[in-house]
């Protein structure tokens, strides 16, 4: 009898070790949990510790182990940590003390730089949301494969504010992958997942044009 409850109890413990694992959340969305350890040549530094949660990858899913710091593409696919010391074209972080940069191939074999995370999405949950820097473009976004469309829904005068309808997948565990292909370009930050439906693009058009009546008629005011 104690040899059967003793196995039981192992069976549950494993069980719910099981589910614990294949429902971890998404960690370290805003890029501020880095750790600087310079690897290699100068400006390169170990992914795992600067990205951690997050796995940088190259081409057809080919991981990388280190990954740039404050740097930008002389031509070939990287995946750049970039903070407050930030220079020759590298761009400054747009929130916090670290943004990531994604920059594919603009010679050679075209090459797709990303970084992509293995997580459970909250059930409840409705959109993705994202910051951008508003001077790139070319960010490609999916769930498991799956393409993930985003419209603007905010900006100001340094990042975009994105977000993304998620709410088929809310409660699965998959890969969220960011991606930018050859010859485009993504400064990102601040990934977070929401209760708010993402607004129809009528809607959006409608609060943008009822802010330049309401801008018209203070200025003739």
């Amino acid at each position: 009898m104690k040899t059967t409850c003793a196995k039981n109890l192992l069976l549950a413990t494993v069980l719910a070790m099981g589910q614990t694992s294949h429902s971890q959340g998404f960690v370290n969305p805003d890029f501020e949990d880095a750790t600087i350890i310079i690897t290699g040549g100068p400006g390169n530094i170990n992914a795992n510790s600067a990205i951690p949660g997050w796995a940088a990858n190259f081409g057809s899913g080919y991981p990388a182990g280190d990954i740039y710091y404050n740097g930008v593409s002389l031509g070939g696919a990287i995946v750049a940590l970039e903070d407050a010391n930030a220079s020759n074209g590298a761009p400054l972080p747009i929130q916090g003390n670290y943004s990531i940069f994604l920059e594919g191939s603009t010679f050679g074999t075209p090459t797709t730089a990303s970084i992509g995370q293995t997580g459970t999405i909250p059930i409840g949950k409705q959109s993705l949301t994202f910051y951008l820097g508003n001077a790139f473009v070319g960010l490609q976004v999916t769930f498991n494969g799956q393409p993930i469309s985003y419209l603007v829904t905010g900006s100001t005068a340094n990042y975009n504010i994105y977000a993304g309808d998620i709410s088929a997948y809310a409660g699965q565990t998959g890969q969220l992958l960011f991606s930018t292909p050859a010859n485009t370009a993504a400064l990102l930050d601040n990934i977070q997942f929401s209760t708010a439906a993402v607004p129809e693009p009528s809607t959006l058009a409608l609060v943008a044009f009822g802010g330049l009546l309401l801008g018209g008629r203070r200025w003739k005011k």
